[in-house]
């Protein structure tokens, strides 16, 4: 747990550096490619990740250094959970939805 919270440390300093610069409002608006010895992640998958760094798209890369480098994601803002999904826009009966709020949504 320990090396999680050094990373979301990282990640959090190029977030940081990132809506200073206005290239992000929120972590939510970024894309996150996260360098590191993938050993230091554990058994996580990245959508635990995800939702542990609070981010909306990570992209793990194996590496000696750790290092965090952040772009504005290109999909679309989720309605329901405000996560940019690739699948945001796909469903004809919920648009704004990504594909795991619609499933949410249209179960009962």
């Amino acid at each position: 747990m320990d090396q999680l919270l050094r990373l979301r440390g990282v990640i959090g300093q190029a977030l940081e550096k990132s809506r200073q610069e206005k290239l992000i409002g929120n972590s939510l608006e970024a894309r996150v490619t996260l360098k590191c010895d993938r050993k230091t992640l554990g058994s996580a998958s990245k959508e635990e990740l995800e939702e542990f760094f609070i981010l909306s798209d990570l992209i793990i890369e194996d590496a000696d250094e750790v290092s965090a480098s952040v772009e504005k994601t290109p999909y679309a803002k989720c309605a329901r959970c405000w996560r940019h999904r690739e699948t945001v826009g796909q469903s004809t009966i919920h648009p704004d939805l990504c594909d795991r709020c619609e499933s949410v949504v249209t179960t009962k």
